[in-house]
Formats: structure tokens, sequence, C-alpha cells
């Protein structure tokens, strides 16, 4: 059983992950004589307003299963993040957008499945017993995204389905900064609502998994040119699409991009060392470069490709650029040492590793 002075104990530790579970286990099993609301919450609150902004304070599954039945959880309010809640359903959506203690919630996190990337699949049907999509559910959303999450900053969309309505909540989020969409499917509809939504404050958009179209669909929108995190990956795009969308002036923005496991090989890379728009990019991921081993490449292809890599880093304007992530790359190795070579003569951080590193 904890008591205060546990409670004291343990958020006064250096800011992280275990002691905030650490903090919940306390909460879970207190007993101590000071009344949770008047002095304990305040005091925890208070230590918490010092940890930085990026650590994010999930809210144990136990909390919100009690909150979205009614119950109260005192401790709710503490938490900052909803990630593990693979059990979500619209009936525990609705509960949760009339319950207290969701109001801190900054990162929302609903994903079906495992995630990640597959290289160059399509989005996967729903996964069977996780998370249903209906009317209810996009419903319940709607109330969550207008009350209690309206200040949501960070949102994580997994496998799901973006329907024209849920895409028009997304969008008109005042506060949301990040979104992430993995293998969601859409129609032309959402994809309208998206484009057309304010993202008054969106700067950092993650895709997995969407056709080059889809993404096509966005480029025109008036929030496109202020991102400055942007991630393809897995989109099917190749190389014309790349030198297309990354030598136009509403990227100027980005700080970091992020084209790996695409249809990509050097021409892609030496259009984006070359590109004038990327002038503030500080960091490039291309994992999974040259989908075909270049050693089967004739000699001639091979030497060619070779010297426009290094006309291109003799050109490259991407002054700002400081990690270059070329992990699990088929390039040649004569091809690597040249980009090492340059990227240790500019103070770029190189982080490569062959493909056949991964089998091994």
């Amino acid at each position: 059983m904890a008591s205060f002075g546990d409670i004291r104990s343990i958020a006064q530790r250096a800011p992280g992950t275990g002691t905030w579970w650490d903090l919940c286990d306390a909460f879970e099993s207190y007993e101590g004589a000071e009344p949770v609301e008047d002095r304990v919450l305040p005091y925890c609150e208070a230590q918490l307003s010092r940890w930085p902004p990026e650590i994010a304070r999930a809210m144990p599954v136990a909390w919100l299963e009690a909150l979205a039945v009614g119950r109260r959880v005192p401790g709710a309010r503490l938490a900052n993040a909803i990630t593990n809640w693979n059990s979500v359903t619209s009936a525990k959506l609705t509960g949760l957008s009339r319950a207290a203690g969701v109001q801190n919630v900054r990162l929302l996190e609903l994903s079906v499945g495992v995630s990640g990337v597959m290289m160059h699949h399509q989005p996967r049907p729903l996964a069977p017993g996780h998370v249903e999509q209906d009317e209810a559910f996009v419903g319940a959303l709607e109330r969550l995204f207008a009350g209690p999450m309206r200040g949501l900053e960070v949102l994580v969309l997994g496998d799901r389905t973006v329907d024209p309505r849920l895409a028009g909540h997304v969008a008109a989020l005042p506060r949301l900064r990040s979104l992430t969409l993995e293998g969601c499917r859409h129609d032309e509809a959402a994809l309208d609502h998206l484009a057309a939504g304010p993202f008054a404050s969106l700067t950092d958009l993650h895709v997995q998994r969407w056709a080059p179209s889809s993404i096509d669909a966005l480029l025109e929108s008036s929030w496109f040119g202020r991102l400055e995190a942007l991630s393809l990956r897995g989109c099917s795009l190749d190389g014309p699409w790349v030198e297309r969308v990354f030598d136009d002036p509403s990227v100027s923005n980005l700080r970091a991009l992020d084209l790996g496991v695409n249809l990509l090989g050097v021409d892609a890379l030496c259009a984006l060392l070359t590109s004038p728009a990327l002038v503030r990019l500080e960091h490039l991921t291309m994992d999974r470069l040259e989908q075909d081993d270049p050693s089967w490449a004739p000699l001639e292809q091979r030497v060619a490709r070779m010297a426009a890599l290094e006309a291109a880093l003799e050109r490259a304007t991407l002054g700002r650029l400081v990690e270059l992530g070329l992990r699990e790359t088929l390039l040649h190795d004569g091809e690597i040492a040249v980009i090492r070579r340059w990227a240790s003569a500019r103070g770029v951080e190189l982080r490569y590793t062959r493909y056949v590193d991964q089998l091994t």
C-alpha cells in the first residue's frame, strides 16, 4: 500500500517512463490519509509540469477501461497520452468522451493489428476482434475531438478507414501538430476533406502505404507548405515522382524527410541532394535505397550512375543537412564510399547498413 510519502518520493525522481509507471502503480495502491483531490494530485501535477513535454505519460489500460464505464479515476488527469488501448470499441470511446480525466491527453494512438511498414503493401483489411469502424465509432471520435480532446496535438491512426466525416474532424483540431496515417483506407471525398482542412497547427505528417496519387491530392493544400517533417514510407514512390515534388518551393520549410522503403535509387538521391527547394533540410532518410542489386547492372550503367552521383554530391545544395540515413541499402560499395567521404567532409552523420547485413 502506498502512502503520500511514497508518491512524493516517486514524483521527485528523474523524468522518464519508469518513473511514470511507478507513479501509476502507487496511485492504484494509495491508502494514505491525505486527500487525493486536494493534496496528492496538485503535488503530482506540480512535479510533472517540470517534465519535458515529449515524454509520453500513457494512461494505464485499467484506467481507460474504468473511465469508459463511468468510473472515477482521479489519477487519470495526470496522463497526457493514450497509446496502448488495443481493445477500444465505439462504446468505450463514447464512454471516454463523457469522462472527466482525459482533458490533458495530447497524444492519441488508435491502431489495428501490428503497426509497421510492409514494403509496398496496400492497406490491410481490419483485423477481426480489434477496433471496429462504423458510424458509432466516428461519432464517438467526433465527441472526443469537439470536447475533452480538442487540445490533441499528436494523432496516430493505423489501419483505419478515414472517411470524409472523420477526415473533417481531424483537420479541424486546432492544436494538432503531428498526424500519422499508417495504411489507412480512404476515398476521394476523404482526401478532399484532408486537403481542404485548416490544419491550423500541423507541422508533421507521416503517411505509410498510400498510393502516390493519394499523396498528390494533398500537395495543393494550403497547409502542405507549412510542414517541417514529412514521412512517406512504403508508398511506391519512384524517381520521377520525387524529382517533380521535391523541386517545388512548397517543400522549402521541410527540416526532416523520410522516403524509406520506396522504389527509389541513385537518381532520386541525386535529385534530392541538388534540390534548390530543400534549403532547410536537416535530416534525410532513404532506407532500402535501390531495390535492384546494382551488381547485376551493366558496367556502362554503373559507371554512368557513379558519375551522376559524384556530380550531384559536388553540386549538393543541402547546406543544413546533419544526418543522412541509408539503412538496408543495396548501393554499390564504391557508391557508399563516395557518399561517406562527402558526408565526412561536411560533418553529416551517415547512418547506413547494407541490406545483406540484415539477413546475417
